[in-house]
């Protein structure tokens, strides 16, 4: 239970990060009271989770999280198409976690041990591909994380997500979630696995630096995958994947040019061209997470052959080389790369 106490440490630690923020036109995006207001939010559901032993009340608390921090960031997403999107995706995700949570309770009738089973898995894979932005039901977290304010990017692409998968993990270990999903544990782990690898493989083809981060952040989704085949690392993966993240910030917190204060960051381009060096540094490390990543996956992938569990050892290797093969691609980050430097 430590990620308990280590939630509202990386908390606060991005919310600091947007406080210091060298962007002052980003800045003042959220005024005084929503600046406070944001980062409280977060830590409804760690509050409930603290006085609460109740894994209903803890989803319930995600929703209220999540439907607060859209209508605190409302004015300040610029598309409003993307704000709709975005809400539908977290909306209709929570309601399938509800409902693999709860499989009988949904309808009017009776079912098998075996429906409901059924019903859990797949309402499972659905609800974390609408909340982590996987493919191909990505593009309401995606458009909503490709947000170009600081302050708002963060907690909507990477707060929104990690604060959502710590309820998720929590959930598992405190309740019979994983029991009625343990029949079909094996296709939630593939699905998933196949949806971190399309993600890597739709990742190339972005030309928006905040979008390109909005699909990286979906490596989260990796917790509840080790949370499955190993629960008591878990919470660790989530942690550490999160503070993964924390330089890709830090790299994108840059001053912009009195002549572009707007659009030095709208897309690669711009942001090679006003930044050469943090874009550099920001492309070798997005290069070290990626090769990590795929490590981590292969590494998984030698596992499950050894237990014999081979579809889902396929699965992930897939899912280790797609890392691998868009960390190689020549069209794709190493032209960033030379054209950074």
């Amino acid at each position: 239970m430590y990620i308990v106490w280590l939630f509202p440490v990386l908390l606060l630690g991005l919310t600091a990060l947007t406080l210091s923020s060298k962007r002052t036109s980003l800045r003042t995006n959220l005024n005084f009271f929503k600046s406070i207001a944001l980062p409280l939010t977060f830590l409804l559901p760690w509050v409930a989770l603290l006085y609460f032993r109740i894994a209903d009340l803890w989803i319930y608390s995600c929703q209220g999280m999540l439907a607060a921090v859209l209508l605190l960031t409302r004015t300040e997403v610029e598309s409003d198409e993307a704000w709709f999107k975005g809400a539908v995706s977290y909306l209709l995700g929570m309601l399938f976690l509800d409902l693999s949570l709860h499989p009988a309770t949904a309808l009017p009738f009776l079912i098998t041990t075996q429906v409901a089973q059924t019903i859990t898995a797949s309402s499972f894979i659905v609800a974390l591909f609408l909340l982590f932005g996987l493919p191909p039901l990505q593009l309401g977290v995606i458009d909503l994380g490709a947000e170009k304010s600081g302050n708002v990017h963060i907690a909507l692409s990477l707060l929104a997500r990690f604060t959502t998968g710590f309820v998720i993990l929590i959930t598992i270990t405190q309740s019979r979630w994983m029991d009625l999903i343990a029949p079909l544990q094996n296709f939630v782990i593939g699905m998933l696995f196949l949806g971190i690898a399309l993600t890597r493989l739709v990742l190339k083809l972005q030309s928006s630096v905040h979008r390109t981060l909005s699909y990286l952040v979906s490596s989260l989704v990796l917790s509840v995958i080790v949370k499955i085949l190993y629960p008591d690392f878990g919470e660790i993966t989530l942690c550490l994947i999160t503070i993964l993240m924390i330089p890709f910030y830090i790299y994108l917190n840059q001053k912009p040019p009195e002549e572009n204060a707007q659009g030095d960051l709208l897309n690669w381009t711009m942001f090679r061209l006003h930044h050469p060096r943090p874009a550099l540094h920001f492309l070798r490390w997005m290069r070290i997470f990626l090769y990590a990543e795929s490590i981590f996956a292969f590494g998984l992938a030698i596992v499950l052959f050894v237990g014999m569990q081979w579809i889902v050892g396929f699965a992930a290797l897939f899912s280790s080389l797609s890392s691998f093969a868009v960390n190689r691609d020549k069209r794709a980050f190493l032209s960033y790369e030379k054209a950074a430097a």
